[in-house]
């Protein structure tokens, strides 16, 4: 068996903070090359906490995709955005003749979605699990927290009556799919937001919600029943948002899928990433010259 360490120097400021992902000092995997594929979902065993480095148990599995980190509850999933504010440099002549940079101080922006009156009894399960496992080692207990799974899919059952809910990666994007069982009520769907500066339905139908380090996107959901298009789109009713769909046949199971995406206001990966020019071409496209050591786009 080969270990795959990771290692992360530790943040000395952090300016807003709802909870931390998790503090994940060391990290080993039972394969022979650690995946590095972030299109899956993972379960929390207690390495989930809070500011205060206390278990948050309502968390059940979490994630990252591209760039947006999320945690999945039963009746509603938080997202987090994260921006580095201040570095530290450390002048280190080694290998590759560089000055070194790390993270100092990290502002973090946290969105909650919130389904109403879901099922309090709903269940959750994973759907495909992947080979590979995680093992914590972050203070929160002596022999770690081992063996934890990561899985391709989700599916909360009951979510509503007779509408489950599944959880997936599509093209690297996060989706969730709601399946509505036949002569079920599409319109028990309803949830909230939380954390935004504004929220609103851009002109092209999407549910845009805004925050101070960029926009996470609910696309123009996309409703079909047997391969065959239904037309739908958002509804706005005070704080609470739905679907609105047109004519299909209620006697046939319907799905309708949200796509989720982000558009940051920052950009940067794991490493140095240093900027020596930028320019604006007519069409309004920013292009960024410069280099990289990162290896996470």
């Amino acid at each position: 068996m080969k270990n795959s360490i990771f290692s992360q120097k530790l943040l000395v400021a952090i300016i807003y903070l709802s909870f931390l992902p998790y503090i994940g000092i060391y990290a080993q995997s039972k394969l022979s090359g650690f995946n590095q594929n972030t299109n899956f979902f993972i379960e929390n065993k207690g390495q989930v906490m809070d500011q205060n480095f206390t278990s948050r148990a309502d968390i059940l599995y979490y994630g990252d995709s591209k760039g947006l980190n999320f945690h999945i509850k039963k009746d509603g999933i938080l997202f987090q955005l994260n921006s580095i504010t201040k570095w530290d440099f450390e002048d280190d002549r080694g290998e590759n003749n560089q000055i070194n940079k790390y993270p100092s101080e990290l502002l973090i922006q946290q969105i909650g979605l919130d389904f109403v009156n879901s099922n309090e009894k709903a269940l959750i399960k994973p759907l495909t699990e992947l080979n590979d496992y995680i093992n914590f080692y972050n203070g929160t207990s002596n022999e770690g927290i081992l063996n934890v799974k990561k899985f391709e899919n989700l599916q909360i059952s009951e979510i509503y009556k007779g509408i489950n809910l599944k959880w997936y990666f599509k093209d690297g994007e996060l989706e969730y799919d709601f399946v509505i069982g036949p002569n079920e009520n599409y319109k028990l769907i309803q949830f909230t937001i939380n954390g935004s500066d504004q929220i609103e339905i851009n002109n092209e139908g999407e549910l845009e919600i805004s925050t101070p380090l960029g926009k996470i996107i609910q696309k123009s959901p996309i409703a079909y029943q047997e391969n065959k298009r239904i037309e739908s789109r958002w509804v706005k009713n005070g704080d609470v948002f739905s679907f609105e769909l047109g004519n299909y046949e209620t006697n046939k199971s319907l799905t309708i899928d949200p796509l989720i995406r982000t558009w940051g206001t920052y950009y940067g990966g794991n490493q140095n990433d240093v900027a020596h020019s930028t320019e604006i071409d007519p069409s309004g496209n920013i292009y960024l010259a410069g280099y990289t050591y990162s290896t996470s786009n």
